[in-house]
């Protein structure tokens, strides 16, 4: 087990410090007012439902090699949450349905830390990243 996981956290670690830059950009850049003062076009709000998977599954794998303590990604769901989704917002309910259901899928896709749950991360970072690029820069050009 103890492989599986160097594996894990080795491999993927820079893609996902990446992806955590551009996420605490992203919540820089949007913050509260921006969110209540805008209403975001179908595009963005797809990115936006997308991206609540792509943290489930991240959360999910995360779980699976470092433990149920480690909260890291459903922290940073949370913090989308705050920013995008304030209380009995709309859309909270489907980025929350959308969070669970990437997680679910995840943990019983795996079941456990694998080489292939490893090699997943990686993916899942890379397209977490990319769609907070693309939220960001819609963000950045409606200002």
């Amino acid at each position: 087990m103890k492989n599986k996981m160097a594996g894990y956290a080795g491999s993927s670690k820079s893609v996902a410090f990446s992806w955590v830059a551009i996420l605490l950009g992203f919540f820089a850049l949007c913050g509260p007012a921006f969110a209540a003062q805008t209403a975001h076009g179908p595009d963005y709000q797809k990115k936006l439902e997308t991206l609540s998977t792509v943290l489930g599954r991240a959360h999910a794998i995360q779980i699976l090699c470092k433990g149920r303590s480690d909260q890291y990604w459903r922290n940073y769901m949370q913090s989308l949450m705050e920013v995008e989704a304030p209380d009995n917002s709309p859309i909270r309910t489907q980025l929350i349905d959308n969070f669970n259901a990437g997680y679910s899928e995840y943990e019983a896709r795996f079941g456990g830390c694998t080489a292939e749950a490893s090699q997943t991360f990686e993916s899942i970072a890379r397209e977490g990243r990319t769609l907070s690029e693309q939220l960001n820069s819609m963000v950045v050009s409606s200002d």
